[in-house]
């Protein structure tokens, strides 16, 4: 491996946090003609799905802080694993997380709330959590200095006038 390669793999997983095993797998794929197995495919199928670099930096990082904000082990994680259906079409959060607890967090990511679909998301992500208040529900903004994690509570008045509609 020469020097400038070495560097870029090394580059890639103290920036995104990834061990070296998956990285000389696809080097192993690009230069031998090796198949991809195991934690090396789960991790090219994930950098190909992600829709932002936003959701590729919270995949590298997001098991440690729901692990922190929470207290229980992360035993399940998926990427835009389910979707939730609310009044007007569904709501699909970008992570999935089950703690051993039995616990669901579902976590909504933005790298700006500049961005052309953040009201929109957020209006949909609102709805969700007040539908669905067993399950956890949070946004995760990427600030220059990590993550801002807020807790979407759910809407009881929201429900409640749903409610009144179909009553009537």
């Amino acid at each position: 491996m020469t020097n400038q390669r070495k560097r870029a793999l090394e580059n890639a997983v103290v920036t995104y946090g990834y061990t070296a095993r998956p990285l000389e797998a696809i080097q192993d794929f690009i230069l031998n003609d090796k198949p991809f197995e195991g934690e090396a495919r789960d991790w090219l199928a994930f950098t190909l799905a992600a829709r932002s670099n936003a959701e590729v930096d919270w995949q590298a990082m997001g098991r440690h802080v729901i692990q922190d904000a929470y207290q229980f082990p992360v035993v399940f994680e998926g990427y835009e694993w389910e979707s939730y259906k609310i009044p007007g079409g569904s709501y699909t959060p970008d992570f999935l997380y089950i703690l051993s607890n039995g616990q669901r967090v579902c976590v909504e990511v933005k790298g700006s709330k500049l961005q052309a679909s953040y009201r929109d998301a957020r209006a949909r992500l609102r709805v969700a959590a007040s539908l669905n208040p067993w399950i956890i529900f949070i946004e995760a903004d990427k600030t220059r200095d990590g993550w801002k994690i807020e807790t979407i509570k759910a809407d009881s008045g929201l429900i409640v006038s749903m409610l009144n509609i179909f009553k009537e």
